[in-house]
């Protein structure tokens, strides 16, 4: 009988986890076994249980690391996803049950099959100093969303906090829920940055160079430029491959556009 009952638990564990499907280019495929890279860094204090809460304290997984995906599944009213870096170190990100967003949206905030950090991937979109925060694991003021999203991680999806990215106020927790960091958005940029503790301001001490709204987005409109110069290599680079200009002819734009004489 004791058999039985321990059988009967395996079976209701099994069935008790669902594989997660992600949608990618219109089609439904399992991650499980496929590269990946991060898209935004990942804080962790203990490998094995990293939280959706997105505590900011111990370490990170830098943005763009090469990752193998092991696990991708629903068990019971929680999420899992485990995989392992380019040294077989393994982790476990949990998506809590209070959260406000599914499995599939919590793997494709944090993982795509492109690598943000190639030559032309979504971070060469971003300013130098953003670029130079997001390495650091720093936010400051004049950062866009996505430079805030790619240093920090996502803001807990609970609904308590930050139900909706569309909002302008965001809250991280940092080793607790109690000590908080509240960042204030106008306009797509960081404005204001404050910290919590009970419910109480006290000074945000992890700032580093001060850049105002104004610079940054200066700075934002020169690398936009330089953003539509690499999407018309793109569109050159496919004129190539379709054999309607030359290889030469292609390195000729290529050097134009980049400002390469």
């Amino acid at each position: 009988m004791k058999k039985i009952f321990i059988l009967l638990g395996l079976v209701g564990l099994i069935s008790g986890c669902v594989s997660i499907n992600i949608n990618e280019n219109s089609k439904q495929v399992n991650p499980a076994g496929r590269i990946y890279y991060s898209k935004a860094n990942i804080w962790y204090l203990n490998p094995e249980n990293i939280s959706s809460h997105n505590f900011h304290t111990g370490l990170f997984i830098p943005v763009g690391t090469k990752v193998k995906i092991l696990d991708c599944s629903k068990r019971g009213i929680i999420g899992l996803i485990r995989f392992s870096d380019e040294s077989n170190k393994v982790y476990t990100m949990i998506l809590t049950r209070n959260s406000q967003i599914d499995l599939a949206e919590f793997f494709k905030r944090y993982f795509s099959e492109e690598n943000v950090m190639a030559t032309i991937g979504n971070f060469h979109k971003l300013t130098d100093q953003e670029q130079a925060n997001i390495k650091n694991g720093k936010i400051d003021y004049g950062m866009s969303k996505e430079a805030v999203l790619a240093s920090y991680g996502y803001p807990p999806p609970g609904r308590d906090w930050t139900p909706d990215i569309k909002n302008n106020i965001w809250e991280y927790f940092e080793n607790t829920k109690i000590i908080r960091t509240k960042v204030y958005f106008e306009d797509d940029r960081a404005i204001k940055i404050e910290g919590l503790k009970f419910g109480f301001n006290r000074p945000f001490m992890n700032r580093g160079v001060k850049v105002t709204v104004k610079e940054n987005k200066i700075q934002a409109n020169i690398v936009g430029q330089n953003n539509s110069n690499i999407d018309e290599i793109r569109r050159y680079k496919e004129l190539m491959d379709d054999g309607i200009i030359t290889k030469v002819e292609f390195e000729q734009k290529k050097k134009q556009l980049l400002g390469i004489f």
